[in-house]
């Protein structure tokens, strides 16, 4: 979902497990940031960069990097051969930026006036490490929400138990979930914001008190101007994922753990146990 969102390239990861893009993406999952090189690569990175290029190692991986450079550096030199094709992703709009307008005509009814654009024209080398960082941002950090997510719901059956109601009346009979269908979907939604703040219950994110709380008490995707750029997606990617699951499994705890559930903050959020959930289909 991240590449074809952020690329348009499908990697055919749901049907090849062992594909290339995982097996290297996990790599980059799973370094410790405590670990001596990434300390090193944080507290000198002039000479960790230096030490690249006049080895051509990388101290961080260099395999993992070597492959997600060369698939990003063909998908560039692609898409410039082909300037007049038309692409709707992340990595389109990083590209447009080599290009850019000095202006941008705006109308606002009968007022018609310029935008002056003051953005920065990204180099080649931006636009690969923006696209890379996307690339890592959103391969683990989904999977992991959608996990303690489900999990969650298996243990509190009366709340998943409403959120099955809520999809069947919203979705009834219908394949596919449309981007209308999840925005009445309000009562998941909440389950969602309550599993990323990871303390029940869930009736305190509604909508009536959205209004009243401090916007900083919910900060799952950072906050302002330099807050998550993939939230939307991300939200979007649970709330599907978790429409199609309890419209058709019912949802069990393999083992049940003490809440709240005990996270490994170091890299990526993760559980220090092992979450096991039972699907049984309906």
């Amino acid at each position: 979902m991240t590449a074809k969102c952020a690329f348009g390239y499908d990697f055919n990861v749901q049907h090849n497990s062992s594909s290339p893009f995982i097996q290297f993406a996990r790599k980059f999952s799973e370094f410790d940031l405590r670990s001596p090189e990434v300390t090193f690569v944080i507290l000198f990175p002039n000479i960790a960069a230096a030490f690249q290029k006049i080895t051509g190692v990388s101290v961080l991986n260099n395999a993992a990097n070597k492959f997600f450079l060369s698939v990003l550096e063909k998908l560039f030199e692609e898409r410039k051969e082909r300037s007049d094709s038309i692409h709707s992703d992340f990595f389109q709009i990083l590209l447009n930026s080599l290009v850019g307008d000095d202006k941008e005509r705006v109308r606002d009814e009968e007022i018609e006036f310029d935008l002056q654009r003051t953005s920065k024209v990204l180099t080649k080398g931006d636009i690969l490490g923006q696209a890379f960082m996307f690339v890592l941002a959103g391969f683990e950090t989904t999977p992991a929400a959608l996990h303690l997510a489900v999990y969650m719901l298996a243990v509190h059956q009366d709340i998943q138990q409403r959120c099955r109601e809520e999809i069947q009346a919203v979705c009834k009979n219908q394949t596919d979930i449309t981007p209308e269908m999840l925005n009445e979907l309000k009562y998941l939604e909440q389950c969602i914001a309550e599993t990323l703040r990871m303390y029940p219950p869930v009736v305190r994110w509604t909508i009536e008190n959205r209004s009243t709380r401090d916007h900083l008490t919910y900060v799952p995707f950072g906050y302002g101007p330099r807050n998550c750029i993939g939230m939307r997606v991300a939200q979007m990617q649970m709330k599907v994922a978790l429409a199609h699951i309890l419209r058709r499994y019912e949802l069990r705890p393999g083992e049940v753990l003490d809440l709240p559930l005990q996270l490994n903050t170091v890299g990526s959020m993760r559980t220090v146990e092992e979450l096991s959930v039972i699907l049984t289909r309906i």
